[in-house]
């Protein structure tokens, strides 16, 4: 399966190296891109899992224009699983589902991204801390999310912000799942 993720990201990173305007309006171009398309279709049809377990990866491979990719891989849910009805969302009870209670698998190593620049430690520290250092973490933990280019303007750090819109609630879960740990998060 990692495999086949890794076809995908060198798929869309091609992708992003040709958005260039003259070249992908030629006949090649959008036939590789329909190509492309039927591709994840076939692959969100007959395999989800692929998509579920790498889909943070992969969303953040896609060329900033390709929504129809986008949206086909978020889209995925496991075989086993009836997608919700949108018409009947107010009486859905997601607390009552044990299928919502279960982290998916997940090919993306979200938490080495955050170790290896020190942020786990200070979202940590900022979970469980009270007072006055709070403004410092908060503001050390919004830092991260900011990069310079090369002319010096500033960027959303977009792969640090996905990893830690996937590791604090990730966090939440294990110090739920220790009893001994469940009173340190506020």
């Amino acid at each position: 399966m990692k495999q086949f993720c890794i076809l995908l990201v060198d798929l869309f990173k091609f992708f992003k190296e040709t958005m260039i305007p003259e070249f992908y309006k030629t006949e090649f171009y959008k036939k590789f891109y329909k190509g492309s398309l039927r591709t994840l279709v076939v692959i969100l049809r007959d395999f989800p899992d692929i998509l579920i377990e790498s889909s943070f990866l992969l969303v953040e491979n896609i060329p900033p224009k390709f929504n129809q990719f986008r949206n086909m891989i978020l889209s995925a849910f496991p075989k086993t699983m009836q997608p919700p009805d949108p018409f009947k969302a107010a009486e859905m009870k997601v607390e009552s589902k044990e299928e919502f209670k279960v982290i998916p698998g997940n090919l993306f190593n979200f938490e080495q991204r955050l170790y290896d620049i020190k942020l786990n430690d200070e979202i940590y520290q900022y979970l469980t801390q009270k007072g006055d250092m709070n403004k410092i973490y908060f503001r050390n933990i919004c830092s991260k999310f900011l990069i310079k280019d090369e002319r010096d303007e500033i960027h959303i750090n977009y792969p640090v912000l996905n990893s830690f819109v996937l590791f604090v609630p990730w966090m939440i879960y294990k110090r739920e799942q220790d009893p001994q740990k469940q009173n340190e998060l506020r």
